[in-house]
């Protein structure tokens, strides 16, 4: 088993170390970062995901170490995880926006915004964040200046829990169920046309892809935003879409009620069915087994939750393995799932 370590990519001096994540030959190496609430205590486990073995359909080890409030992370019900060009990692908390330079976890200060408002983060720029405040709308908090703002065009009277800002438009999606459009130009807001009025479709995820194109998955499939309109892509028809990514070579990795859908170039290139090999009681009614968050890596694996999204799962080799029963970790509800630049999996929880 290869034991080759690199110093923590974040501060080169870092007292943390993590395993070279190039797979050698047949051996196939990760990083697997877990920022999970023990009861009574917050921790953030740094795991190294070994795979020696895994073609040969053994199940794979995990070491791990934990880092916790002693480093200065005091709340780890996290919303939402995203890298800054600068190497940081970003955490949205119910206390607040975090940030990790390979040593501690450092919270901004924000005047005048009440922490427990905070939805969501996403990196604007070098120096600025865009800040989703609740019932308030989409700020903008400079990193430098340490003041946030929040602007006419972007004033949203409810939560976006997930947003995509373009140039003439903002893509606000509201607890996994509606889609709100505020034009930017004009100064419009345009609300759902496939949700409300006896229409019920709701809007599950919303995805940029590489290309810059903005996906949305309802209850009946697969859009495209293109504006204001939505244009449903009939290629995946009425299945429901839970999770969007993309692999690095471009190919759309799509998550649905049962499956996980591999599309290239606008055709489905395979199909993926989940064969989970615990007892654990997560089908929805009707059977389902919905796959709601999704990420793939370079090492083709895919990383996902299923409903009712208290397990990591790990899928390599047409096998699905339990990462967090490997670990003997308690089921867990999981908010969010992210992989940084260095293929590392970083896991927020509640």
């Amino acid at each position: 088993m290869p034991s080759l370590l690199k110093p923590n990519q974040f501060r080169p001096n870092s007292k943390l170390k993590v395993l070279n994540t190039k797979p050698p030959n047949s051996n196939v190496e990760g990083f697997f970062v877990f920022l999970y609430p023990m009861r009574f205590r917050f921790y953030v486990f740094i795991s190294s995901l070994v795979f020696a073995g895994v073609l040969k359909a053994q199940t794979p080890s995990f070491n791990f170490q934990k880092l916790g409030s002693e480093e200065g992370l005091n709340n780890a019900n996290i919303f939402n995880i995203e890298q800054h060009q600068n190497g940081l990692i970003y955490f949205t908390t119910q206390n607040g926006i975090y940030f990790y330079d390979g040593y501690n976890f450092n919270k901004l200060e924000i005047d005048s915004l009440k922490t427990n408002a905070l939805l969501n983060v996403s990196i604007k720029n070098a120096d600025e964040l865009y800040v989703s405040v609740n019932n308030e709308g989409v700020a903008v908090y400079n990193l430098r200046t340490k003041k946030y703002s929040l602007q006419q065009p972007l004033k949203f009277k409810n939560n976006a829990d997930n947003f995509i800002i373009t140039n003439d438009y903002a893509y606000l999606l509201t607890a996994e169920v509606k889609l709100t459009i505020l034009d930017l130009k004009k100064g419009k807001q345009i609300e759902d046309e496939k949700f409300g009025k006896g229409k019920l479709n709701p809007a599950y995820c919303m995805f940029k892809t590489k290309e810059g194109k903005i996906l949305v998955g309802r209850a009946d499939g697969l859009y495209e935003l293109t504006g204001t309109s939505q244009n449903k892509i009939e290629l995946l028809k009425n299945a429901a879409v839970h999770s969007i990514t993309q692999t690095n070579g471009g190919k759309l990795v799509i998550g649905t009620s049962n499956k996980i859908i591999i599309l290239n170039n606008n055709v489905i290139e395979k199909e993926i069915t989940p064969v989970y090999k615990t007892n654990a009681k997560t089908f929805q009614i009707g059977g389902e087994n919905s796959i709601n968050k999704i990420i793939a890596d370079n090492y083709g694996r895919l990383w996902f939750t299923s409903y009712p999204e208290e397990t990591l799962y790990l899928y390599q080799n047409n096998t699905v393995y339990d990462v967090f029963q490997s670990l003997n970790i308690p089921p867990t509800l999981i908010k969010c799932i992210y992989k940084d630049r260095d293929e590392n999996i970083w896991v927020g929880t509640m």
